[in-house]
């Protein structure tokens, strides 16, 4: 028998063997779900911690409104980790994924955790992040990315993160929020509050806000006390304005569509001996979402991160035994 012949029907059945097994592990993963598949790591906030730096000065990034859109904070992350500044840490203000759904929350740590590596990264949750539906759950942000409102101490700047991402703040989460400024603000010379939606109206953007009750509520908590600064996601574009005495800065989207200006990036934060030295937007270049539209539908929606791979390594061996098992049925011919 011709030797090209025998070769050829070898790696036809090699590859429709392997493309047999990618897809009954793409049957297996969807009826199973991500967990038997994929894991991401925690980021769990360091909730009433006291952190020191010995520098006199550092910097802080913070990032909001992802929405699965990993290209542009892939960008983000390279500007903060490679920019001129050097950043203690990152806070996250809210809407990382688009879907409260575990392969959203899988796929983005993933993601971040190639660009972070070790440099800290702290949530808060967004709308985003905790409702379907029209239905507010935040088991599932609690489980993988830790509390949902804290407080953390670095150097002399109280840091608190306030969990604004329901349609309305709990009265148990104000009354921490009295206790915590009453009984730990005094411990620092300086605080910034941060959260997802802001107490009030930004300028051009007339509808993304708390409500007047959690606004109202929110200011005669903050008024006794020296705040130096409250900063928001959830309207995709940096502002400046006031709130009950104290200045407001929202955060440029990185990477859900920007309603004003079309400009992508983050918040860089930079404190010295004497509070908040400056505040500065950050934009990156972005070009299009044709990547991030193929990235979702392939690996966002239908396969966790560890299974693309393997299905990735599977399908090539598909192609290369299927088109070596043509070039020898060639030659068998010819011979």
């Amino acid at each position: 028998m011709n030797t090209y012949k025998i070769l050829s029907k070898i790696c036809f059945w090699i590859s429709g063997v392997v493309f047999a097994m990618v897809f009954i592990l793409a049957m297996l993963h969807i009826y199973l779900g991500d967990r038997h598949f994929d894991s991401g790591r925690s980021f769990f906030p360091p909730a009433s911690e006291f952190m020191e730096s010995k520098k006199s000065e550092f910097s802080v990034a913070l990032i909001s409104d992802t929405g699965r859109n990993n290209l542009v904070l892939e960008r983000v992350l390279d500007d903060v980790r490679g920019g001129a500044r050097k950043h203690s840490f990152i806070l996250y203000l809210g809407d990382f994924v688009m879907d409260m759904d575990r392969t959203n929350f899988y796929w983005m740590l993933w993601e971040i955790r190639l660009k972070i590596r070790r440099l800290p990264m702290y949530f808060i949750p967004g709308n985003h992040d905790v409702e379907r539906n029209g239905q507010v759950d935040k088991s599932f942000y609690r489980s993988v990315l830790g509390q949902t409102y804290y407080w953390f101490g670095y150097n002399d700047v109280l840091f608190i993160g306030l969990d604004s991402s329901g349609h309305y703040i709990e009265a148990e989460q104000f009354e921490w929020l009295r206790e915590t400024l009453a009984n730990v603000r005094p411990l620092f010379k300086h605080c910034v509050i941060f959260s997802h939606r802001p107490p009030v109206n930004p300028p051009k953007m007339p509808i993304h806000k708390m409500s007047e009750a959690d606004a109202s509520r929110l200011a005669e908590i903050i008024r006794p006390y020296k705040i130096d600064a409250m900063f928001f996601g959830h309207v995709h574009y940096f502002s400046k304005y006031d709130f009950a005495g104290v200045p407001i800065y929202t955060t440029p989207t990185s990477g859900q569509g920007s309603r004003v200006d079309d400009r992508y990036g983050y918040i860089s934060l930079t404190f010295d001996k004497n509070g908040i030295k400056k505040v500065e937007p950050k934009y990156v270049e972005y070009s299009g979402i044709l990547r991030e539209h193929f990235e979702l539908l392939w690996s966002g929606h239908i396969l966790s991160q560890k299974l693309r791979r393997i299905v990735t390594i599977m399908m090539t061996i598909v192609i290369v035994a299927g088109m070596a098992g043509l070039v020898l049925r060639g030659m068998a011919k010819k011979r």
